[in-house]
């Protein structure tokens, strides 16, 4: 087996990816015709060399190599000498290994292909010695049609690889350093069949030579559409912060998604929250009214109007121990209050007479929340009439009279028969 140098010939140098050598069939392949469909395993087949058309003269340049691809297996190159007209070629494929192989010479013309099925030989010595390799070529499709892309996956050897397509022209393609893979456009006539394989830097051939039909339109113009090398690390690396991208704007909106929801219910609380505050309350800023404090006071104060009665019924009206003035003036206020029923049915109980202040009345309403119930009215009345029984009577006194809290004017006075016993 030969050197990747010396199998190359029929190719001439090497080209990048982008750019391809396809090499036309220079000359004919003659065989015995007996041993045209099939060769034996380890026999030599005698071959011969033809111009492509007869009468034409025979343009090729010594030496010459066979080249031979065993399909699902493993390419080779192998000499064959200088004569045209005498080639001896021992086939070292096993039987029933189907082949195809071309004949290249020194200049890197080629021959057409030949197509074989090995039969079994009277030996089997000539096999090379079985080496297990990690250099291996597959492709995602067995047939493709015009144009479309194919896929060809290299695993194994030394990089840069070189990926071969043998059909009626062979075609090379060298890819970058990186490159493990290779995108083919089809350009192969459909209804023919071809072959994909690849070497790599050192020579050797990759296990897994691909036979592919071709099928579809015969316009194998392909505009737009070029071979391309691909490396599956920078695919990886492409797609990274693709997927990062996605991901993280996905995490953005749902951290937005989330905290306008949180805002939104919050809002929603605090609005319910506000509408059954507001409902509970008893009063609002209306409710409030100010009043004073009796004259020996210079404090200034407010206080809240509740409902009548809302914490029970006044039990006496009584007048400031502060406040001056006469016993016979304080009895008549109170004589007027008791019999003015209407100041305990809501109204205010706000008044003076002559320099006699009465205690502001907690129990009044400056805004009434509501009009009283019946039921309300007559509570009010028997609390009154009660009031009204509850008389102090003094045991030297004629006449029953309502008696006022001490007086500054008594303050001080000797007790006698003459005082009052309660």
């Amino acid at each position: 087996m030969l050197p990747l140098a010396q199998l190359l010939l029929f190719c001439g140098s090497l080209h990048s990816v982008n750019a391809q050598r396809q090499t036309q069939p220079s000359f004919n392949i003659s065989v015995p015709i007996d041993v045209a469909d099939n060769v034996s395993e380890c026999e030599p087949l005698q071959m011969k060399l033809l111009p492509l058309t007869n009468g034409s003269a025979l343009d090729v340049v010594p030496p010459f190599y066979v080249l031979s691809f065993e399909l699902g297996g493993i390419g080779r190159a192998d000499f064959l000498g200088a004569d045209p007209q005498n080639l001896t070629w021992t086939v070292p494929h096993p039987q029933g290994t189907q082949l195809l192989f071309y004949i290249v010479d020194g200049a890197g013309n080629m021959s057409d292909e030949g197509l074989s099925a090995v039969l079994a030989g009277n030996t089997t010595n000539c096999h090379p010695t079985q080496v297990q390799s990690n250099f291996k070529v597959s492709v995602d499709s067995s047939q493709v049609a015009t144009c479309d892309d194919l896929i060809v996956a290299i695993s194994g050897g030394t990089k840069p690889y070189t990926v071969t397509v043998v059909g009626d022209t062979v075609l090379n393609y060298t890819l970058g350093a990186n490159d493990d893979s290779f995108d083919y456009v089809n350009q192969i006539a459909p209804s023919e069949s071809f072959i994909i394989t690849a070497s790599d830097a050192k020579g050797q051939w990759a296990v897994g030579t691909n036979l592919i039909s071709s099928v579809g339109s015969t316009d194998l113009s392909c505009p737009g559409k070029e071979p391309t090398g691909l490396s599956s690390s920078s695919s990886s690396s492409d797609k990274g912060p693709i997927v990062g991208g996605i991901i993280g704007g996905i995490v953005v909106l749902l951290l937005a998604i989330g905290t306008a929801t949180y805002f939104y219910i919050k809002r929603r609380r605090d609005t319910r929250l506000s509408a059954a505050n507001r409902r509970q309350m008893p009063f609002d800023d209306e409710d409030v009214s100010p009043y004073v404090l009796p004259p020996d006071s210079n404090m200034q104060m407010q206080s809240l109007s509740t409902p009548l009665f809302a914490r029970g019924p006044p039990s006496s009206v009584t007048v400031s121990e502060s406040a001056s003035g006469t016993l016979e003036s304080a009895m008549l206020h109170n004589q007027r209050v008791s019999r003015n029923p209407t100041l305990l049915s809501g109204e205010h109980i706000s008044s003076h007479s002559g320099s006699v202040y009465s205690t502001p009345d907690v129990y009044h309403v400056t805004t009434r929340l509501r009009p009283m119930t019946e039921k309300e009215r007559v509570m009010a009345r028997e609390e009154e009439i009660r009031r009204q029984k509850e008389v102090v009577q003094h045991v030297d006194a004629d006449d029953i009279l309502d008696v006022p809290p001490e007086y500054k004017e008594r303050a001080g006075r000797p007790s006698g028969n003459s005082a009052a016993r309660i």
